[in-house]
């Protein structure tokens, strides 16, 4: 079935600072988890985004399931006195690339991905920059 089922959405509120500590939050990510969409909202410090979203992107069971979107938003705080503290997302979209590697099929691909070592080339799919938000999109299930 297709379209917006509100039953099944679920908004956690609360400090990402915790996350990984075994507290409420860990507790609703597994109860809860994994999710198809996850949007940071929360601290505009570049640090925390970047710990949360190591932590929630590549985490399969916890955070976000293959196939899915992780957003930052509010970015532009990022972007004051002069430059960028986001460049983890910009190493990231160059981090993704397959090595020089040229992909001719589908079954190249899952071989490739199934041995290499680079968690950005094995499960970041896209990395979009909008303003004020970034959008990092989850390659789908790998085939067995």
């Amino acid at each position: 079935r297709r379209g917006f089922d509100e039953s099944r959405v679920e908004v956690a509120e609360a400090n990402l600072r915790t996350l990984g500590s075994q507290g409420s939050l860990d507790a609703m990510l597994t109860v809860n988890g994994p999710f198809d969409i996850i949007v940071d909202d929360a601290s505009h410090a570049d640090e925390e985004i970047v710990s949360a979203f190591e932590h929630l992107f590549f985490d399969e069971h916890l955070g976000l399931a293959p196939g899915g979107v992780y957003i930052v938003l509010d970015t532009q705080a990022s972007y004051r006195d002069g430059g960028t503290r986001l460049s983890h997302f910009k190493q990231l979209a160059d981090d993704m690339q397959w090595s020089g590697t040229t992909i001719v099929s589908l079954e190249q691909l899952e071989l490739f991905v199934a041995h290499t070592g680079s968690r950005a080339e094995a499960w970041v799919e896209a990395v979009e920059f909008h303003r004020g938000l970034i959008l990092v999109r989850k390659r789908g299930t790998r085939t067995p």
